[in-house]
């Protein structure tokens, strides 16, 4: 049965990502490493790639979930969410912004 609206589909995508835990591997990478900025880098990103897999994962479900227009306003939705935040990114990759 498809969710009735907006608010229920926030509910179970919030549901679905489950609470914020600390990442052990990322505290295991950080306490292994040799304590530079690209080993720290490293870590930062192998943990950014685990959270970016569950938040896809949980797209997916709550995507599956919908029908109709809610389905074309969800999806609208996150294809301006990738825009914003592929925009507002592009300051910290300028170089400019420090490290």
């Amino acid at each position: 049965m498809p969710l009735p609206n907006r608010f229920a589909l926030l509910l179970l995508a919030i549901a679905l990502a489950g609470p914020a835990l600390a990442d052990e591997a990322y505290d295991s990478c950080i306490k292994a490493s040799d304590d530079t900025n690209a080993a720290w880098s490293e870590c930062g990103k192998d943990m950014l790639q685990r959270e970016d897999d569950r938040l896809n994962e949980a797209w997916k479900q709550v995507f599956a979930l919908t029908e109709g227009a809610t389905r074309a306003d969800l999806q609208d939705e996150q294809r301006a969410w990738i825009a914003y935040k592929d925009k507002s990114c592009l300051l910290y990759t300028s170089r400019e912004f420090g490290r």
